[in-house]
């Protein structure tokens, strides 16, 4: 399995300090920041498979965030892990995904290889795409 490049939007600085602790561990390169500008300007200079955004930030909303990507970078072009703690019932759940064109929701609190197993599914679609 080849290694993702991985960028979290998150302002729990527990939560990011965990999920790039945990991703690193495997062997990932991970960006993390808690603001969607920074986000951004890594996700324009950086080929980033994976990214990871809480839907409520100091800034707005992430998936007010991750809409407006969507012109610059496809769904096809980068996986999109929407996560939050406090918006979690059905209906917001799939419009969320809907909207945002993520490949999943992790309601917090998650453990870890749940967000682990998000980034390894998609690397092997990656690698299978690669073969092809």
């Amino acid at each position: 399995m080849s290694k993702a490049k991985i960028a979290i939007l998150e302002d729990d600085s527990t939560l990011a300090a965990s999920l790039k602790a945990a991703f690193e561990r495997v062997g990932h390169e991970v960006f993390v920041s808690s603001q969607g500008s920074e986000i951004l300007k890594y996700l324009e200079t950086n080929h980033v498979t994976t990214l990871f955004v809480d839907c409520l930030l100091p800034e707005g909303s992430g998936v007010d965030f991750v809409q407006s990507l969507r012109g610059r970078f496809n769904a096809a072009a980068l996986d999109v892990i929407m996560m939050s703690g406090i918006f979690t019932d059905q209906g917001f759940v799939k419009e969320t995904l809907r909207s945002t064109q993520a490949v999943t929701f992790l309601k917090k609190p998650f453990n870890l290889p749940e967000a682990l197993n998000c980034v390894r599914t998609h690397q092997d679609l990656v690698d299978v795409r690669q073969e092809v």
